[in-house]
């Protein structure tokens, strides 16, 4: 709150660069709707977002690492997944089935590989969060993105997997926050992203075998989707050098 009070007191151009905001509620809901309307632009990565501020300055765009993605399709190697299913995994606030859930998938994968995506100190380290539950990891996910061999990736965590899309891995997101189902629905492969907290196991392992013998279908749904998220970028950039050029 008081970076976005400061931010909407400024004389200069602001700008959001896209993000996940809300549910806004109460007092402090209504404090930052009101600060949020005065910024100059504001970018939002997911339509529910959108939906609820309502705000004329805001406008819908993908996640940076989604146009990212996007921007670098076409020079993507995409190896045939012939490696073990790889899951990553994160501690969830409020996990209700989740670690049934996530048991369940990890039987129906037999033998899968756990991988850390976030290796931090504490208690947010997927590490420590995988030996409270009994799982052994292999390594971090950047290892095994860069040495193989390439598997299919179930990752609760979105950058995650858009990392493992990067690297040309099919990956299959389990989604604990709005973000998640923007940017797969951006992409184009909407189906491939489930509820974290109450996925169908058997559905998402169908998933991974199916992926595992042919990805063609979701990799060219990807590059269906890359033209406008491209077309997206390019117009956020020319609106951030107009305003910048306009100060100057």
């Amino acid at each position: 709150m008081v970076q976005l009070s400061a931010a909407a007191r400024a004389d200069i151009p602001t700008v959001y660069l896209p993000q996940s905001i809300g549910p806004l509620h109460g007092f402090v809901g209504s404090m930052t709707r009101a600060r949020l309307a005065r910024l100059d632009r504001l970018y939002v990565r997911d339509d529910r977002t959108m939906s609820e501020l309502s705000l004329p300055n805001a406008r819908r765009i993908g996640d940076l690492a989604v146009l990212k993605l996007a921007r670098q399709m076409t020079s993507i190697e995409m190896p045939p997944p012939v490696g073990r299913p790889v899951i990553v995994a994160r501690d969830l606030p409020r996990p209700g089935r989740y670690l049934e859930l996530l048991d369940r998938l990890a039987d129906g994968l037999e033998a899968p590989v756990w991988a850390v995506q976030a290796d931090v100190p504490g208690p947010r380290s997927d590490a420590a969060f995988y030996g409270r539950i009994g799982r052994s990891h292999t390594g971090t996910l950047p290892e095994m993105l860069r040495t193989g061999p390439p598997g299919v990736v179930v990752s609760v965590r979105l950058h995650g997997a858009i990392a493992a899309l990067l690297a040309g891995w099919p990956a299959i997101h389990l989604s604990y926050e709005r973000k998640g189902w923007g940017a797969y629905e951006d992409l184009g492969i909407r189906d491939y992203v489930h509820d974290a907290r109450s996925f169908d196991p058997d559905r998402v392992v169908e998933q991974v075998h199916a992926l595992a013998a042919d990805p063609s279908a979701f990799w060219q749904r990807i590059k269906t989707a890359s033209a406008a998220l491209t077309g997206q970028y390019d117009q956020m950039v020319g609106d951030l050098r107009s305003r910048l050029a306009t100060e100057r």
